[in-house]
């Protein structure tokens, strides 16, 4: 939170530190030339500047210690009619999203200043994939049990759950599941209730009230305009990217809807750097939902042009089916899963061709069945790092990476190790680490228990690849490092170590003891 003007403060602060470093090399310099000679033809002993130095600890592995953080819990008034925020502290793990610590602080709230979540005994998180946050939306998975609540206090919770993860900066709208699949807001789990965002200003029975117009709405076949995630296929096969985006149902049923959410993924993204699906509905032959073994399931059945569509807009099978399992089971209520058929074909299996560690091999869907569960590991969020241009500027490019990396150090350094990605927003950009740096140079990612400067401990091995770096490379390395880290949530500075000390610089050209600030002038700026 504040994040807009701790980047306004860090950039004031970073020209402080420039300067300071510029200054004192001056003074050393200048010195060194005024030294006067003794008798013996040697400099005479004089008072000389102090180096450079920093209190904190060269980290030696990536384990920050917890914060006391003050939060706020969006709850029921004591009078039941608003929600009212409630502010706790909890102790958060510094690069960790920490929802499901919050979620779970207002689950189990007890105290005085508001009433409890309605049939609060009933609210856990399910086991399974509890939270996922990407690009800004969260979507938290309750437990079933969550289906004892009444419609009207499952929304209250809703929306308590809402309001309470869109007070982080991260977090701009929210959906709910229970058991993996979206309940709805009515009885008979026609009626989805959508991506929802803060609402803090209406009282529960406006909120109730909203609720229900929905209901009557899509009972009566009217227009149902409703905020939705759509996730897209990435760059490069390694997943799906999401965005919300509010869309109007003309019609009620789950094969109507599904329809317009097939329309809405063949338009391009307009907030992520991913593929919009080929023109789909133009290759369905037919869309019902089925009751298999109880359950509720969607079946999409696609011509045989579909694999050579996908073909020709740079999209996998994979990519397609983790598309489509996520956009339809987050908005659809009732659906526990797809089929997918091919001409007359099935898919009873998927090879997935490329993605991060942990990506499967293979798939198999038990009966030609798709499931949500199976497709967490395709679940992506943006990340921006900064990588020098042909100019020795810094251009910010963004990148799909796991949405539970994205606040991850080590893993932002490793991927700045990497380089220039083809699947990235800004393609092709220099390299700003050595050839020879990887991901074993990295010793140790911490922030202190107070303060917001990232300390970064590397190998000597890191430090002998720096040296044949020139000058604007060297600035590069240690800027694309820096812009991007402070990037993260309560980072300001980054303090830099080898072998757990602090060297006096990694190439030759720039003093690397102290802490650095972001730069903002070495930022490439469009003509």
């Amino acid at each position: 939170m504040g994040n807009q003007s701790r980047k306004a403060r860090a950039y004031g602060r970073d020209q402080i530190i420039v300067m300071k470093h510029s200054f004192l090399r001056g003074l050393c310099l200048l010195a060194a030339l005024l030294l006067p000679l003794n008798a013996f033809g040697e400099t005479a002993a004089v008072t000389t500047l102090p180096p450079i130095e920093v209190t904190y600890t060269a980290p030696d592995s990536d384990n920050s210690r917890p914060r006391s953080t003050p939060v706020l819990l969006y709850l029921p008034s004591l009078d039941g009619t608003a929600f009212t925020a409630v502010e706790t502290s909890l102790s958060l793990q510094p690069f960790r999203w920490n929802l499901e610590t919050v979620l779970e602080a207002l689950f189990d709230y007890g105290g005085s200043l508001a009433r409890p979540l309605p049939d609060s005994e009933y609210l856990a998180l399910n086991t399974l994939n509890p939270v996922e946050a990407a690009n800004g939306i969260a979507t938290v998975n309750l437990a079933a049990s969550a289906m004892n609540l009444s419609h009207e206090d499952l929304y209250t919770v809703f929306q308590s759950i809402a309001n309470t993860l869109c007070q982080f900066e991260e977090i701009s709208s929210v959906n709910l599941l229970i058991g993996g699949i979206q309940p709805g807001i009515d009885v008979a789990s026609q009626t989805p209730a959508g991506t929802l965002g803060s609402n803090v200003q209406d009282d529960l029975a406006t909120v109730w009230a909203r609720a229900e117009s929905q209901r009557s709405t899509a009972a009566g076949g009217k227009k149902l305009s409703l905020n939705t995630t759509l996730y897209y296929p990435s760059y490069g096969g390694l997943g799906v990217l999401c965005e919300t985006r509010s869309l109007v149902f003309s019609a009620s049923t789950l094969p109507q809807m599904a329809r317009v959410l097939l329309d809405a993924l063949y338009e391009a993204p307009r907030e992520i750097h991913a593929l919009p699906l080929p023109n789909l509905n133009s290759f369905l032959n037919g869309c019902s939902v089925l009751d298999i073994a109880g359950e509720r399931i969607l079946s999409l059945r696609f011509s045989n042009k579909v694999p050579d569509a996908l073909r020709q807009s740079g999209i996998t099978l994979t990519g397609l089916c983790a598309s489509l399992m996520y956009t339809l089971t987050t908005f659809l209520p009732g659906l526990a899963g797809i089929q997918v058929y091919i001409g007359e074909q099935a898919l009873t299996s998927l090879t997935p061709e490329a993605g991060y560690p942990g990506f499967p091999t293979s798939i198999s869907l038990s009966g030609g069945i798709l499931r949500r569960t199976q497709f967490s590991f395709a679940l992506l969020g943006e990340c921006t790092l900064y990588l020098p241009g042909p100019d020795g500027t810094l251009y910010p490019t963004r990148r799909a990476i796991p949405w539970y990396e994205t606040r991850s150090p080590r893993f932002l350094l490793e991927q700045l190790m990497l380089g220039s990605c083809s699947y990235d927003s800004v393609y092709p950009l220099r390299a700003p680490f050595p050839r020879e740096a990887s991901s074993g140079d990295i010793l140790g990612c911490a922030l202190p228990l107070r303060g917001q400067c990232l300390l970064v401990n590397l190998s000597s091995s890191f430090l002998k690849s720096c040296q044949g770096l020139d000058p604007q490379q060297e600035k590069a390395l240690i800027y694309s490092a820096v812009n991007t880290l402070t990037g993260l949530e309560n980072v300001n500075e980054v303090c830099f170590f080898i072998g757990g000390e602090q060297v006096d610089t990694f190439g030759g050209a720039i003093v690397t003891r102290g802490t650095f600030l972001r730069n903002v002038n070495i930022l490439h700026t469009a003509p």
